[in-house]
């Protein structure tokens, strides 16, 4: 089984910036959707607490080993 942690943005966000304004990293940037670099984001939270709408989500996904694929380049 492979874990892999995701910060989520649906379609809701108004792009309030408050989840910018939280975090403590400057994982996210400020776009249309935002952009959470997975690179920096230390998935603390701060974002999904942030959000006044919470459409901003961090969460675990696990895929089993069968199904995990690498990107081909």
């Amino acid at each position: 089984m492979w874990k892999i942690i995701c910060v989520d943005v649906n379609d809701y966000c108004d792009l309030c910036g408050c989840c910018i304004d939280y975090c403590p990293e400057g994982a996210i940037e400020y776009s249309e959707p935002f952009y959470v670099n997975q690179n920096i984001c230390t998935l603390c939270g701060n974002c999904s607490d942030a959000c006044p709408i919470g459409v901003l989500n961090v969460h675990t996904v696990w895929i089993d080993d069968n199904e995990y694929q690498e990107d081909e380049e």
